[in-house]
């Protein structure tokens, strides 16, 4: 391939061309799994490319993809980059899901991102030709199966210029566009790769959608970059049977594995007691994307630390789109460290509170504490984590202006010994009577009572004119409601904070609004659930 001055292409482009017939992924389908080689990707590639540009797509053009978990995804996202488009995820609507608001949301952001074209599967293609702007030229479909063309040579894109968007998540607002460039990517990259200990032999196993920053980045860039290969599950699939990634681990002997704090549980829970797996060959599971938990981690470990998995193997991480993806790092083979902490005046001292610490900032990461209106570096202070680095964001899409050097993350958290540990989100914090209490902590006590299905309740914090302050309110999803239930919630709560629920509310499965990322927006919910108590009220 020819050279072209940026790096990343040029680095994909070696990839692509050494060993051909190495597999670049296993994609599972059909309950079968498809190898896609590295040349057969090129092929694909060189399909998408022609795709791209005959539909008049060009260097700096934003170009969107909402495919289905298949072959096409991968190859989409990179011949957009290949031939200098800015190319960004959004995920395909789930079955589950409130499709009126699927759809509200991806309109605005079409049409505030100025998407130049949109790759839709052929019956998503008429829904959404109507929301893109005035520049769009044409929503696509895949090329053919089977299709394939040679690959040209690479874009020149100067490293500055934008490489791709990043959608954050949305869990209290509408969804922006960070811009990530092509520096800011290759930066977060090698200031990552060295902590993980990829080598050839590394194979990353991944149920992760491609839209969410773990996915796209720990799950898909950073192995095709660095010659790793990739098993790539469909997400819907692994969550109604999470056995798959286990058993993909054993049949790819795979080595690393990332997944959110909510991911272990629902493994731990749901995956059959009789069924047995190896584990063995995984060297980092790693837990990130939200807050980390100990006991989750370490019921993780007692279920299947007999499959092969050793303590060490369980670390932690903590990152956002904003960054690329990882800020820190929890230690190879180490258990991250855990401490005991109470909280007062927003001094940390010696309590009973456990925190798992999220390892210690990458290389060139500068982290300091917004506390009292002004940015921090004493240690154990409590505050907003504020984050600069060499893979710092260039900016919301449309928002003008350069991000100040020191990116406010929105997380509550402190340092210590180095290290990094969050509290939770800033608009999680639920304040009864003067006292701070993280809706986080509240869910992960809720997500331990048998009947709540994991991962899905939410505990909200609703102004009371009887009381004056902020209670606690816990809606939950469950297939089996019942008054017992209802008091184990509340119990559940009681023991942990000294305090019950003003409400419990049970509801059907797929009730509570959920993110694009996966996670149980706070907003909407809290908005839903409004909602619902004035009809109840009102109802004679």
């Amino acid at each position: 391939m020819t050279a072209c001055g940026n790096r990343f292409l040029e680095r994909l482009a070696g990839i692509l061309a050494a060993d051909p017939e190495l597999p670049f992924v296993y994609l599972r389908q059909n309950d079968a799994y498809l190898t896609v080689t590295r040349s057969e990707l090129a092929g694909r590639m060189g399909a998408h490319a022609a795709a791209w540009r005959a539909a008049g797509v060009g260097e700096g053009d934003v170009v969107f993809i909402i495919l289905r978990h298949g072959a096409d995804a991968m190859p989409a996202f990179l011949a957009a980059m290949w031939i200098g488009a800015v190319p960004s995820f959004l995920p395909f609507p789930n079955p589950r899901q409130d499709l009126a608001l699927y759809r509200e949301v991806h309109a605005t952001v079409l049409r505030r991102t100025g998407a130049k074209a949109l790759m839709a599967e052929p019956d998503l293609a008429a829904e959404f030709l109507n929301l893109l702007g005035p520049q769009a030229t044409a929503v696509l479909a895949p090329p053919a199966v089977g299709c394939t063309a040679l690959l040209p040579p690479p874009a020149a894109i100067a490293e500055e210029g934008a490489a791709l968007l990043q959608h954050s998540s949305g869990t209290t607002g509408l969804k922006k566009g960070v811009v990530l460039s092509y520096r800011a990517v290759l930066a977060q990259l090698d200031a990552y790769a060295p902590t993980l200990g990829l080598d050839p032999r590394s194979c990353v196993a991944s149920w992760l959608p491609l839209y969410h920053d773990m996915g796209l980045i720990a799950c898909f860039l950073l192995p095709s970059v660095s010659g790793v290969p990739i098993v790539a599950l469909d997400p819907f699939e692994w969550a109604l049977k999470p056995q798959l990634l286990l058993e993909a681990i054993g049949r790819f002997r795979a080595t690393h594995v990332w997944m959110p704090n909510f991911a272990f549980a629902h493994l731990t829970r749901g995956v059959p007691r009789n069924e047995r797996y190896d584990l063995s060959s995984v060297a980092m599971l790693i837990g990130s994307s939200e807050t980390n938990r100990g006991h989750t981690q370490d019921r993780f470990l007692a279920r299947f630390g007999s499959h092969g998995l050793r303590a060490g193997t369980l670390q932690t991480s903590y990152g956002m789109a904003e960054t690329v993806f990882a800020v820190s790092q929890s230690q190879r083979g180490v258990e991250p460290r855990r401490i005991g902490i109470r909280i007062e005046n927003a001094c940390v001292f010696p309590g009973d509170t456990e925190l798992l610490s999220n390892g210690k900032p990458l290389a060139g990461v500068e982290i300091k504490v917004l506390h009292g209106g002004r940015m921090r570096s004493e240690e154990r202070i409590v505050g907003e984590l504020c984050v600069a680095s060499p893979f710092n964001f260039s900016g919301y899409l449309g928002s003008g202006g350069t991000p100040d050097r020191f990116h406010r993350t929105g997380d509550i958290g402190f340092l210590d010994e180095g290290e990094v540990f969050v509290l939770g989100r800033i608009k999680d914090l639920i304040i009864v009577n003067g006292r701070n209490i993280y809706a986080h902590d509240v869910e992960a006590a809720v997500n331990d009572v048998p009947g709540i299905h994991p991962g899905r309740c939410i505990a909200l914090g609703v102004a009371s004119d009887r009381t004056g302050s902020e209670e606690i309110v816990v809606i939950g999803e469950t297939s089996a409601p019942s008054p017992d239930l209802v008091a184990a919630v509340n119990r559940a709560v009681l023991a942990h904070f000294g305090m019950p629920c003003a409400a419990v509310e049970l509801v059907p499965p797929g009730w509570l609004v959920k993110t694009t990322s996966g996670k149980v927006s706070r907003e909407r919910n809290h908005q839903k659930y409004l909602i619902r108590a004035a009809h109840a009220d009102a109802t004679p």
